[in-house]
């Protein structure tokens, strides 16, 4: 079948100009540059996409890995250490966890680190696997401050911080593959429980 602009109708001899072309004729031209256009921008989104995936993989990008900001980041996160905690098919959130804000956006949502098993919201879901370190994320003020205030009771190490950020994949893959970044495992050789290595790098 025939999908063109001319489908149903019988084709001019002679290609008419811009201006000479019939006005229905010219709407339907129209619509089908404008549906070339819309599929190619979304198979090249769905490339991106499989590509962006395939190197969330092969860099193995995952909750627990830590980006360390390297010489050539400048702006924000300049010197920063950023602990993921998410990956998902299609954004990636971390926490700065070497001093200042967590993040540039979600100010008003903290996140308290802990080592705490009984207290933790997910205990089968530590920020390293192999670990103890649990994170309680996305806390108004007041939960946060309960959350505190229950490993306090426990004489339980912690660290807080307030804010995240979020990355598209496909922008964070071209930022550590341009070098920005530096990725590492969370390294457990000192043991199961990290909350008190964590709240040191917190401080």
């Amino acid at each position: 079948a025939d999908s063109s602009a001319y489908a149903g109708q019988p084709r001019p001899e002679t290609p008419w100009s811009e201006h000479e072309m019939p006005r229905d004729w010219q709407q339907r031209v129209m619509k089908e540059q404008a549906r070339r256009r819309t599929e190619q921008i979304k198979a090249d989104a769905e490339h991106a996409d499989r590509i962006a995936k395939a190197a969330v993989k092969r860099l193995g990008l995952k909750r627990g890995i830590l980006l360390v900001a390297t010489p050539k980041m400048r702006g924000f996160f300049t010197m920063s250490v950023v602990l993921i905690l998410e990956v998902d098919d299609a954004y990636a959130r971390g926490i700065v966890i070497n001093g200042g804000p967590g993040g540039r956006t979600g100010l008003g949502d903290r996140t308290v680190f802990h080592s705490c098993v009984e207290l933790a919201s997910e205990p089968s879901n530590p920020v390293v696997g192999g670990t103890e370190l649990f994170a309680e994320d996305f806390l108004s003020k007041g939960q946060a401050e309960q959350v505190i205030a229950r490993l306090e009771a426990r004489g339980e190490p912690f660290a807080k911080t307030q804010g995240c950020t979020w990355w598209r994949l496909e922008q964070i893959v071209t930022d550590i593959q341009g070098g920005d970044w530096a990725t590492l495992g969370w390294g457990t050789a000192g043991g199961g429980r990290g909350g008190r290595r964590m709240q040191t790098c917190l401080r």
